[in-house]
């Protein structure tokens, strides 16, 4: 914005903002030392990159060239400067700066959420083996116990009130009771948590379940190939990220190196559907029925788990109203179909 006049009356200190005078600064004195030290070479150009204020406060970039020109002596007798604008390149540098500071931060912010992932989806596992184990325990003892209960009302009236041992009538059928209190207490611990309703993408969960299994994905050579609508769902979110990992999982574990697990999702007549496919050998013939069955696992080494990660899965999806199920491919593999009810409910125990 300034004239002609008003530019060549500025001293360049002037004209610079405090940060490029000092650069210009630093710039001379390094070059005066060369001088001391006899290695100056004052026709040797310089660039130095200076911001430079304009009348109506604004500022401009602008790269400067400059070297010296020199007489017959050496000496330095004129300047001689070429400047170009360079505005929109550091406007563009300073975007891009920010840029990658959001992208850093999302990438730590990301991080932090995955650890978390990790966690909760460890103490769902933990508390649903646990549970598991003991609802098993107790429906082993619960069969048994009716048995008792029934026979000891059988013969409870044929000890007379007279008899000697007539009090531990009642005692037997209090410490029955009892039994039957913590059978049922056992049977508790399975019962699926109640879960909050809330409203999440399946495109973005299916995303960040895979996250959780990048370790196993690398090691493996397996990729993702995801073709999942963006649907909004309101479902228990912790719920149906336990089912989609352990399918994940699975499907991960069956595939070969360089192998791909397809993933698909939309919203058919009976609920939201999702698949996962995997490009494996297969579930043997004589697995298949024993796919779903508590502590059932054909793994071995390491990779051996407790057996509950489908079980659990199942008890999950019916206790939300959908169901899962697989399929054997023609072309190989095994795919694994998930249903979510078309009207969404919020996750109870079993009746």
């Amino acid at each position: 914005g300034y004239t002609v006049e008003e530019a060549m009356a500025q001293s360049l200190a002037e004209a610079l903002t405090p940060e490029s005078w000092a650069r210009v600064q630093q710039a001379r004195a390094e070059e005066l030392a060369g001088e001391e030290r006899g290695s100056a070479d004052p026709e040797r150009p310089r660039t130095l990159e200076l911001e430079y204020r304009c009348k109506d406060g604004s500022t401009v970039w602008a790269e400067s060239r400059i070297r010296g020109i020199t007489d017959e002596r050496g000496r330095v007798v004129e300047i001689l400067g070429v400047a170009r604008d360079i505005s929109e390149r550091k406007r563009a540098e300073k975007e891009l700066a920010e840029y990658r500071l959001r992208l850093e931060q999302m990438v730590e912010e990301r991080t932090v959420r995955i650890h978390q992932l990790e966690q909760q989806r460890g103490e769902i596992e933990k508390m649903a083996a646990t549970g598991l184990l003991a609802a098993r325990i107790a429906h082993e003892i619960n069969n048994p116990l009716a048995g008792i209960k029934g026979a000891f009302m059988l013969i409870q009236d044929a000890v007379p009130p007279a008899h000697p041992h007539h009090r531990y009538v009642a005692m037997i059928h209090s410490e029955i009771n009892r039994i039957a209190r913590v059978v049922r207490q056992m049977f508790e611990l399975y019962r699926p948590p109640e879960g909050e309703q809330e409203e999440w993408r399946l495109d973005l969960m299916a995303q960040d379940v895979a996250s959780l299994l990048k370790g196993e994905t690398r090691d493996r050579n397996v990729a993702f190939e995801f073709h999942v609508a963006p649907l909004a769902l309101r479902f228990p979110a912790g719920q149906v990220r336990q089912v989609l990992f352990n399918v994940f999982k699975n499907a991960v574990e069956a595939s070969p190196t360089h192998g791909v697990v397809r993933v698909s999702a939309r919203r058919e007549a009976e609920g939201v559907v999702i698949q996962v496919q995997d490009r494996g050998p297969g579930i043997p013939e004589a697995d298949r029925p024993h796919v779903f069955k508590p502590f059932f696992t054909t793994k071995v080494g390491p990779e051996k788990g407790l057996g509950l990660g489908l079980s659990i899965s199942r008890d999950i999806l019916e206790n939300l109203g959908g169901s899962i199920r697989f399929s054997h491919r023609r072309q190989g593999g095994t795919t694994f179909r998930i249903i979510l009810p078309g009207k969404e409910k919020m996750g109870g125990g079993p009746s």
